[in-house]
């Protein structure tokens, strides 16, 4: 099995099946009533989102991994650098309803060259902060690079390489929104696709 659909890190699948485990899974809770889908309500929480991503490195030959429902933790830039891990045969990312996403580290990701087979990164109703915040839009991975480069971060190094990374993100990420509010947050007014 080359996919992984992480829906649920706790509950019935429970964490420690899900982070002892050392190939791709499905996971899905068992032994729940016959309800509809859309009123369980499960998550992928902060505290345990380094331990999973970490256990993801063993996962070589990962190439489609769709997360969802994923509070990252607020961790300081120099400490957030290395949370996306490597994955050089991963050819799709999907992050939807995502929190605190981390922009550099995640921008890092999509320029990273050891990942050549990612030509799909979904972010859908992903936040830079709370859901009462702003979006995450193309233009901030964008405008990390462009602080990457000014202030000698290394993301990207050389005018060369920041018109390639800057390449790089606009043809493999795509921002939408999926879930529109009543009132308040960043709507999408029927948008559905950030730039």
């Amino acid at each position: 099995m080359t996919s992984m659909h992480l829906a649920v890190l706790r509950g019935s699948c429970g964490r420690d099946l899900i982070l002892r485990t050392t190939f791709p899974l499905r996971c899905v809770p068992q032994g729940v009533p016959s309800i509809s889908q859309k009123s369980k309500t499960t998550q992928i929480v902060a505290s345990a989102v380094t331990v999973l991503f970490a256990r993801f490195r063993m996962w070589t030959g990962l190439r489609d991994l769709h997360l969802a429902n994923i509070a990252f933790p607020q961790l300081p830039v120099g400490d957030a650098a290395g949370l996306f891990p490597t994955l050089p045969a991963l050819r799709t990312l999907y992050l939807g309803q995502a929190t605190l996403v981390p922009v550099v580290p995640l921008a890092g990701l999509v320029c990273d060259p050891q990942m050549h087979s990612l030509t799909i990164v979904r972010l859908v109703d992903c936040y830079v902060e709370s859901i009462w915040g702003p979006r995450l839009r193309r233009a901030d991975l964008e405008r990390a690079v462009l602080q990457a480069q000014c202030s000698e971060i290394s993301l990207v190094t050389g005018g060369e390489h920041h018109d390639m990374a800057l390449g790089r993100i606009r043809a493999v990420v795509r921002c939408e929104a999926l879930t529109e509010r009543i009132i308040g947050g960043d709507r999408a007014d029927g948008i559905g696709v950030f730039e």
